[in-house]
């Protein structure tokens, strides 16, 4: 069997799952079409069809380490946009039956932010 020229993939969903999966089949893919039935505002705010947008969001380290190698310059870009940087390391404090957990001193490697769904969909600034 010869090798098929991939020319065009469909996406059906504009969530963020849906975003993502347009960005990776448009590195194989010639040409890539987005079907959404809300229509993507020109800055960052609600959707009608995402009810959940309005809460905050948090991307988890490895999340975020692969959305960053997808789309280059994201964390600064929603650093800009002020964002609510997490050092998971750091700052984030849990308690259990052995009391509170060890916490790195400096900056760890566990980095990730929080924000809003529609700044993290937002064209400019996100995904």
């Amino acid at each position: 069997m010869g090798h098929q020229k991939l020319e065009h993939a469909i996406v059906i969903g504009g969530s963020i799952a849906g975003l993502l999966a347009t960005k990776v089949v448009s590195e194989v893919f010639d040409q890539v079409t987005l079907i959404e039935r809300d229509p993507f505002p020109h800055s960052p705010q609600p959707r009608r069809g995402v009810p959940q947008s309005v809460q905050p969001h948090v991307l988890f380290t490895r999340g975020f380490q692969i959305m960053e190698q997808h789309f280059p310059g994201l964390g600064e870009a929603l650093t800009t946009a002020g964002v609510v940087t997490i050092d998971w390391g750091r700052e984030f404090h849990l308690f259990t039956i052995g009391g509170w957990n060890a916490t790195f001193e400096g900056e760890s490697e566990l980095q990730s932010v929080t924000c809003s769904r529609y700044l993290l969909e937002d064209r400019k600034s996100g995904v």
